[in-house]
């Protein structure tokens, strides 16, 4: 008895599993009016003309939102370190390190201006350079650059304070 039950209980999950993609094959050339699934790579689920249009448009505005906010998305600071001419305790300059940071998700970052002013104590601009950093950023990367500026030892007495500002930065997708 139980040999039949088995035999049985296997044509049955046969049939039943035989049965579903047909029923399937039949209904998707009887209904044309659903708009065809477009697949995507991998075993991701299928999105329709319309989800990737949306999903585009949202990209693009993302994209437009990150690049005229660069100042939010290009993270900075910056160390200085003075430089000594040799054998001899005055200062000749200062090097300057940047740490950049792209904060944003889909833009890329070239062509860094910044402005550098060395302050006084009292807020008066002891000394003021501008850097060009032409490199290409990427999203969510970071790069350190280090430059050299000349300052004489009066200048570096009667600094206090630094000041960094981005003058601009170029996007690419």
């Amino acid at each position: 008895m139980k040999p039949i039950r088995i035999l049985f209980f296997l044509f049955l999950t046969t049939l039943m599993v035989s049965c579903e993609p047909q029923e399937e094959a039949q209904t998707e050339r009887e209904n044309p009016s659903q708009p065809l699934k477009v697949p995507t790579s991998g075993n991701k689920r299928l999105e329709t003309p319309e989800q990737a249009r949306a999903k585009q448009e949202k990209k693009e505005e993302t994209f437009k939102k990150e690049c005229e906010s660069t100042d939010i998305y290009l993270v900075r600071n910056m160390s200085l370190f003075p430089m000594h001419a040799k054998g001899s305790s005055k200062v000749n300059g200062m090097e300057l390190s940047f740490n950049l940071y792209n904060a944003s998700s889909l833009v890329t970052f070239e062509n860094i201006q910044l402005e550098v002013k060395f302050l006084s104590g009292s807020g008066r601009v002891v000394k003021k350079e501008t850097f060009t950093f032409n490199e290409p950023l990427k999203p969510s990367k970071s790069a350190i650059h280090k430059v050299e500026t000349p300052i004489s030892q009066q200048d570096y007495n009667a600094f206090e304070a630094t000041e960094i500002t981005l003058l601009g930065a170029d996007c690419k997708q």
